[in-house]
């Protein structure tokens, strides 16, 4: 019996060696051109006989369509990887690049039958993203994103300004240029202002998704990830009430990029020629707007709708971070200070900068098309270059931490639990010159304080319900959608 496609998957990560390798993981879910998913190993006779009559026998699509409001959306991004294997292997772990392609394909052999030596191989699914690209985001035409996004402004990327610097040859001085790696972006409030900027300026753009994508795939992600319980309480809707006095452990955001190409529309452009390995040909289709170096602190699923994107990732050395790194931003000293204060919580000579000190490992090429998704894990080090200007949309998804979770619902034991420790912090230092030596010795206060604690997380780990009594009720009960 041949072995399915999840099978051989299964059978590499069985045996894969357990060190530190390749950032990503990169699972390629081929397609013939009817859009029917085949193994990767060459199928028997018999199996292409069974193959063919399964194609002329079914007049409906043979690969799944994307659609946020499915209970299968995270089963069809991740196809023909499970997701009992994501979350076993690969969750908060690695960054999952799943890329739709044809079948193995010998471009030798395909010139060889006369058809044209100029043809290139289209890679992605357009198909897959049509849904959402046409229910929910206008066709992604920008003037209408921008009148319906949820942001409250639209930010419009600032091209770096080139550098001339001296470059010597063997026999003459020549000037070259050098683009500064540091990003600007200017808020836009007008969302029709912010679309002629974006288009006579060849701005590319950022916002988030129209609202009712938003609530669709944040809710629908959390839920099948069970990041911050999957509860997800929509910040849009008004009808909604949620618990804990209006906090919520799950949320998120979904997030547009929108490339600019001056005198093109979005995802009309036929796609570039392909490189030796899958990527774009930089030389014949020049490299657009590019992101540098910076972690985030969100679980991401990106989905890459029109356009081609090239990604570089490498892992960062602090798992579950806080804050994001951003040293590719313009930089203000609050937020760098931010940041490292937090970071060195975990790792006491951790950097602002991308360098061999804040990562691990190799640094890992991709190339994103129409279709393809990538997951990738907070504090992973990332850049991205757009390839070929389209739109590509990212869910950010976030939760409370259990240490937030414990100190809040403590807070609310303690307040309830003695009145000394409602009392407001008071300590007045004794003053040698003044004619008392007295004081208010607030040091003494909260040390008395704290040696009763212990006891009493004891009482309310032991008789008053513990882990389950912070939880809120709702986690108890089977999720389901609203």
């Amino acid at each position: 019996m041949i072995p399915t496609m999840e099978e051989n998957i299964g059978n590499a990560y069985d045996n894969a060696p357990a060190t530190i390798g390749s950032p990503v993981v990169v699972i390629t879910d081929h397609q013939d051109v009817a859009g029917e998913d085949v193994p990767p190993k060459k199928k028997s006779k018999s199996d292409r006989s069974n193959c063919k009559k399964t194609k002329q026998s079914s007049s409906s699509p043979l690969f799944a369509i994307l659609k946020p409001e499915s209970d299968r959306l995270l089963d069809d991004m991740l196809h023909p990887l499970s997701k009992a294997r994501f979350f076993k292997h690969h969750f908060r772990k690695d960054a999952v690049c799943i890329q739709r392609r044809p079948q193995p394909f010998n471009e030798e052999r395909h010139h060889k039958k006369g058809q044209g030596a100029t043809t290139t191989q289209t890679l992605g699914n357009k198909d897959m993203v049509s849904h959402i690209c046409q229910k929910y985001l206008f066709d992604l035409d920008a003037r209408q994103l921008f009148a319906e996004t949820s942001s409250e402004n639209v930010f419009l990327w600032l091209r770096p300004p080139q550098v001339s610097t001296p470059q010597q040859s063997n026999t003459t001085a020549k000037s070259s240029t050098r683009t500064s790696s540091a990003l600007n972006s200017v808020e836009i409030t007008d969302p029709e202002t912010a679309y002629v900027l974006h288009r006579s300026g060849s701005h590319p753009a950022y916002c988030r998704a129209p609202p009712e994508l938003e609530q669709l795939l944040v809710g629908n992600l959390l839920r099948q990830t069970g990041l911050g319980g999957g509860q997800y309480h929509p910040p849009h809707d008004p009808e909604m009430v949620s618990l804990g006095g209006n906090m919520t452990l799950g949320r998120g955001e979904v997030e547009l990029f929108i490339g600019a190409d001056s005198g093109s529309d979005f995802g009309t452009k036929p796609f570039p020629k392909v490189g030796k390995n899958g990527g774009a040909d930089a030389k014949n289709n020049p490299t657009k707007h590019t992101t540098g170096w910076h972690t985030d602190f969100q679980e991401n699923f990106t989905i890459q709708l029109s356009g081609i994107k090239k990604w570089t990732l490498r892992r960062g050395n602090i798992r579950h971070p806080i804050r994001a790194t951003t040293p590719h931003y313009c930089r203000e000293a609050s937020v760098v200070e931010n940041q490292l204060k937090v970071a060195r919580m975990s790792r006491k000579n951790y950097g602002f900068e991308y360098d061999d000190n804040n990562t691990l490992g190799e640094e890992k090429e991709i190339y994103l098309y129409p279709g393809d998704v990538l997951y990738f894990p907070s504090g992973m080090w990332h850049k991205v270059e757009s390839v070929e200007a389209g739109v590509s949309m990212n869910v950010s998804l976030m939760g409370t931490t259990w240490a937030s979770l414990v100190c809040n619902s403590l807070q609310h034991l303690l307040l309830g639990q003695d009145e000394r420790w409602r009392e407001v912090v008071t300590f007045r230092p004794p003053n040698a010159s003044a004619n008392h030596s007295g004081g208010d010795d607030g040091v003494a206060r909260l040390q008395k304080l704290l040696g009763e604690l212990p006891e009493i997380i004891r009482k309310f780990t032991t008789e008053s319900g513990g882990a389950i009594s912070l939880m809120p009720p709702a986690l108890c009960y089977p999720q389901r959608r609203s």
